[in-house]
This record gives structure tokens, C-alpha cells and sequence, in this order.
């Protein structure tokens, strides 16, 4: 139900969706909405314990009615029975991307608690589905709007995202459920000029949300083809959120100091099993939502790999789950209080044949194809501008990748080749974007 309210919002027209943007958001998401915000601002010792209590009952479920699980702490030696105190956390296996990928999503999943069928690439391009549970949205627009009012935004607001999302041929597309304006990332604003231009001067702009990325080749872009519209658009936004990426800091010092403009980023993942924002915009250093789930810095050599729960997530659990990403951490009374990323999400982009900077977050993950669900990585490679490679591991046998990709309204040429395995660093590492010998 929530999900089909969900889709009709999404077409309502701006005229009616301004009279509706008024509607409180706990009348919109439901209870939940208003539960987790109140959690947001609640004491941390007493949302820690809370969290213990969801997790022990999260882990006891997984393991009686999951056999991802029974089998995973069975061939660990885990018995949820010895899961007493905070401090036996650390007896519970970490899950990795790869053990998951082992299990169809019916045996990682208990689908009468799930709302809809997500997926997630992540920093590696190794793609994973699950279910998220339904009261995910109210949980996570909850803390999105939580950080959000850190520099003063207010759910009525109007704001202009730049993502991967393919709209289609539309230069922006008006969405009732954020009260935003979805700007076209494949779009040459050259081109779409007069549209951009109505879209500045007629709607009240406060806030532009998106990619790093993304939002740093827009306003690099409107302001070499538009100078007076790119001040208008400046003069009228109170702040940028940048989402998805980690900022690079050359695009956090052009929209920062060259366009004057506060920004405020946050760490966050598909699975949603950690949401940590900054508290001090620009510092770079990210704080868990104890309200949210349940983070954790692991040892791994020299460093620690961050490691989330997604405590309210009963549809597909993720239960000590290796991120994949490698902090700098600070502890607080034994827990993760605050962390920096050290390797993590990377803003790799590639050209198209306008000549544009186009994100390999929103191309790849921002569309959402149906290759994920039949691959085990996904990895890009720049062949010229406009012109890529797509990389495919998989065990399968596809016989045209082309079909399960969405890259329509966009400016590439694309060639598909499905390979044994992953193209690998000096390092070791699974990269996004394959860099040419």
C-alpha cells in the first residue's frame, strides 16, 4: 500500500503538490515517521540499549527462520543462546557482500516484513538485492530531514536534486514526495537552457541535493553557459547536501568557496544499515545514528573496516555487515562515536560525447538494471569520449548484456563484455571505473 501511495505521489503536478507540501510528514509516512524523530534527539545510552534489544531479537529471528543465517552461525560455531550482553556483539560472525551473494535472496530473506525489492552496487561495483522493510522510508527520511535541518531545511522546502535517475528527455521533473525538482544529469544544459531559466527564476530554490559530482559539473555548467542565471541560482540556495559520493574535495571547494554556498554531507549506504552525518559541516567527520543502526569499527591490519547492522530490518537482515569501507574511528565508552573515511566511496565519472562529466554512481547504480540481479560485478571502463566499456562478471551465460541495461537519454556509445573475473588493482582492489593500463 505504502509503496502503490508512493508511485501515485510521484506524478502528482507541482500546482497540486505545492497545496499538498503543507501535509505534516507523519500524516504522509505514518506513526513511524514521528517515532524515529523523536528517537533521533533521545539520550544515547538509552537508544544504545534499545538497539542491543533489537539486535538480540533480530539475531535470534534471523537464525530460527532464515537459512542464510542458521547456516552461516552453524558453520561458525554461533549459537544465538550465547548473545547476552552489549559486549557479546563481538561473538557474531561479520557477513561479507560475497557470503550473501552465495544465497538467493529468498533464503537471505523472511519476505512477509518486506515493502519492495532494492539493490546496491556500492564502492565496487558488486551488486547485491534484497528487501527493505517497510517502515524504511519513514525511518529514513526521518534522519535524512534530521540532517538536513542542520543548515535550517524544512520539509516545505523547495529544492533541485541532481542524481542518475533517468527521467527521460525532460530537463527536470517536478516529485510531490520530497517536494523537489529532479534535474536531468544526461540533459546538455546548453540545450535546456530556457527550461533551467524558468525553473530558477519562477520556483523558490533553497536547498540543491544530489552526487558531489553531479551537483559540481551543474553549477560549473550554468555558470560558463549562464553567468546571470548561475548568480540568480546562488543568491537564492541556503545550502547544498551532498549525498551518495564522498566529496571530493575539489568539488566541495568550488561549491563552498568559489560559489559561497554551505554544504553539509553524510555517510550512507543502500542497505541502510548506517547513516552517519556530520555534525560540524565540512569537517569530514562522520557520527552514526544510534536510532538508525548499529555501527561498528573492526580491526583489520593497520585499520578498521566499518561494519553496520540494520537493526529494524527484518525483511532481509544484515547482521554485522562488512561495508566494505575503511575508516579512521574514534570510541566513545567502547562504541563507534565518530569515524573519517580513509578508502571508501569514490565520485569516479566518465565523459559522454558532449563532453560532459557524467557520475558512475547515478549511470550505474542510480538506474537500477536489471544486469544486477544476474552479475556478480559491474565495472566501467572509459574506451574515448562518449564511448565506454561494461564490464560483467557472472556465472551466467547472457547472450545480450545490452537487454538488461537501462542507459537510454544518454550520450555513449557502449560495448558489453562479460569477463571470468573482476579487473583487479596492484592492490587488490575491485574498482568502479577501470583505469587503462
Amino acid at each position: 500500500m505504502k509503496e502503490s501511495l508512493k508511485k501515485i505521489a510521484d506524478h502528482i503536478p507541482y500546482p497540486i503538490g505545492k497545496l499538498l507540501g503543507v501535509t505534516p510528514m507523519q500524516f504522509r509516512l505514518g506513526r513511524s515517521y514521528q517515532r524515529f524523530s523523536n528517537k533521533i534527539n533521545g539520550h544515547s545510552s538509552a537508544v544504545i540499549g534499545e538497539q542491543f534489544g533489537l539486535l538480540k531479537s533480530l539475531v535470534s529471528f534471523s537464525y530460527k527462520n532464515i537459512e542464510y543465517y542458521r547456516n552461516f552461525y552453524n558453520d561458525h560455531g554461533f549459537s544465538p543462546d550465547r548473545f547476552e550482553i552489549m559486549d557479546d556483539v563481538l561473538k557474531i560472525p561479520v557477513s561479507t557482500k560475497t557470503e550473501y551473494q552465495r544465497y538467493s535472496i529468498e533464503k537471505r530473506s523472511f519476505k512477509d516484513f518486506a515493502l519492495k525489492k532494492s539493490n546496491t552496487g556500492g564502492t565496487t561495483g558488486q551488486p547485491l538485492d534484497f528487501y527493505i522493510e517497510k517502515t524504511s522510508y519513514a525511518r529514513e527520511w526521518a534522519h535524512m530531514h534530521a540532517i538536513w535541518a542542520t543548515l535550517g531545511y524544512r520539509y516545505t522546502d523547495e529544492k533541485i536534486t541532481i542524481r542518475g535517475k533517468n527521467i527521460g528527455s525532460r530537463f527536470y521533473k517536478y516529485n510531490f514526495n520530497q517536494n523537489e525538482f529532479l534535474i536531468n544529469a544526461y540533459a546538455p544544459l546548453q540545450e535546456n537552457i530556457d527550461s533551467c531559466s524558468e525553473l530558477i527564476t519562477k520556483r523558490n530554490i533553497k536547498w540543491i541535493h544530489g552526487y558531489p559530482s553531479s551537483i559540481y559539473s551543474f553549477l560549473r555548467e550554468l555558470e560558463n553557459v549562464d553567468s546571470v542565471l548561475f548568480e540568480i541560482l546562488i543568491s537564492k540556495v541556503k545550502g547544498v547536501f551532498l549525498g551518495s559520493e564522498y566529496p571530493v574535495p575539489q568539488y566541495r571547494k568550488y561549491i563552498e568557496q568559489h560559489c559561497g554556498l554551505k554544504t553539509i554531507s553524510w555517510y550512507g549506504h543502500s542497505e541502510m544499515a548506517v547513516l552517519a552525518p556530520e555534525r560540524e559541516p565540512g569537517s569530514g567527520i562522520y557520527y552514526p545514528f544510534h536510532s538508525y543502526g548499529f555501527a561498528e569499527a573492526v580491526p583489520a591490519g593497520d585499520s578498521y573496516r566499518l561494519v553496520g547492522t540494520s537493526t529494524h530490518n527484518f525483511a532481509t537482515p544484515f547482521i554485522r555487515y562488512d561495508t566494505g569501507d575503511l575508516i579512521e574511528p574514534t570510541f566513545k565508552d567502547g562504541f563507534l562515536e565518530c569515524f573519517r573515511i580513509k578508502e571508501g566511496r569514490n565520485s569516479d565519472s566518465v565523459v559522454d560525447k558532449k563532453g560532459r562529466s557524467i557520475s558512475l554512481t547515478g549511470l550505474i547504480f542510480g538506474r537500477h538494471h536489471k544486469a544486477f540481479s544476474h552479475s556478480e560485478h559491474v565495472q566501467v571502463r572509459q574506451l574515448s569520449p562518449g564511448s565506454i566499456e561494461i564490464l560483467i562478471t557472472s556465472k551466467e551465460q547472457v547472450r545480450d548484456w545490452s537487454q538488461l541495461f537501462d542507459f537510454s537519454n544518454s550520450y555513449f556509445d557502449i560495448k558489453f563484455t562479460q569477463i571470468g573475473s573482476p579487473v583487479k588493482t596492484a592492490l587488490g582492489k575491485v574498482q568502479l571505473l577501470v583505469r587503462q593500463q
